[in-house]
């Protein structure tokens, strides 16, 4: 751990997603500048540099790894890991950034990257084997993660303004190879449209794949109860919109593709073996 700059691991509190995270007692409440290693074989590895930075940190089990950095204004990170082999990776830059993040289970990773300003995200993942890939750029863009259940995974992307994201998943093996479908009929020939029209700097587009790119948009996923599930969106212009729902037993494939300005999607999904694509250019 090294720190370099002013006011690093200030005592006020966190602010943002990072107020998310709640610490062991033993740590104070909401406590920032502290950090707490319980179990063997976890590694701690962070540097800090800039102004009014606040950390956090907590691993209690074993095999676990928590490594970052954070480079910027106004920086908070908090991070609570309870199980084993566990791995949580971040990267700050900019001003004003928070991170969050909670994990309780085993085998579950995380990978965030922020860069701009005014960024926001929260993870929280209650479940095993589960996946995280997180990027956002530019100024004012949330994002809210939740995954309760095994085997899941997310790839989100947002780069512009003002963009905002929460996705919830309850079940397990959603958009995770060997437990839900590949893409395939409507759902696969959206996908191939999508990933013609992805913003640069975006690799690849599949299950899980949450892309958005420009200014006022919108997600809101929610996997309700429901198992081994395909899903992916890509929102390429400003005030567009989706919203979805995912229940019943599962097998379900959407993908949806927003490729101009002001364009919005409801959909519902309930039972299995469903399979929606929808375009709007």
């Amino acid at each position: 751990m090294d720190f370099t700059g002013d006011n690093n691991g200030t005592a006020g509190g966190f602010s943002g997603a990072a107020a998310s995270v709640a610490l062991s007692p033993e740590n104070g409440e909401n406590a920032a500048g502290s950090y707490r290693q319980v179990g063997t074989d976890n590694v701690l590895s962070y540097s800090v540099f800039g102004n009014g930075n606040q950390f956090g940190f907590e691993q209690i089990g074993d095999a676990n790894s928590v490594t970052g950095i954070v480079g910027g204004d106004d920086n908070d990170v908090a991070i609570s890991i309870t199980g084993d082999l566990n791995s949580a990776q971040s990267v700050q830059v900019g001003t004003s950034d928070s991170f969050g993040l909670t994990i309780t289970g085993d085998l579950n990773a995380v990978d965030s990257f922020q860069g701009g300003s005014d960024n926001d995200l929260t993870v929280s993942i209650d479940g095993d084997e589960n996946e995280v890939n997180s990027t956002q750029f530019g100024a004012d863009d949330i994002a809210r993660l939740t995954l309760n259940g095994d085997n899941n995974l997310l790839s989100t992307y947002q780069d512009g303004s003002r963009n905002t994201m929460n996705v919830s998943i309850n079940g397990d093996g959603n958009n995770a190879n060997g437990f839900s479908p590949a893409f395939t009929g409507f759902a696969a020939d959206v996908r191939d449209i999508a990933r013609a029209e992805l913003p640069a700097g975006v690799s690849g587009f599949r299950r899980g794949s949450l892309v958005q790119s420009g200014s006022n948009n919108d997600l809101l996923i929610s996997v309700q109860n429901s198992n081994n599930n395909s899903f992916a969106t890509l929102q390429n212009g400003n005030d567009n919109s989706i919203t979805g729902t995912i229940s019943g037993i599962g097998g379900n494939q959407a993908t949806i593709a927003q490729l101009s300005n002001s364009n919005t999607v409801v959909f519902t999904q309930n039972g299995s073996g469903n399979n929606l694509g929808v375009v709007q250019q």
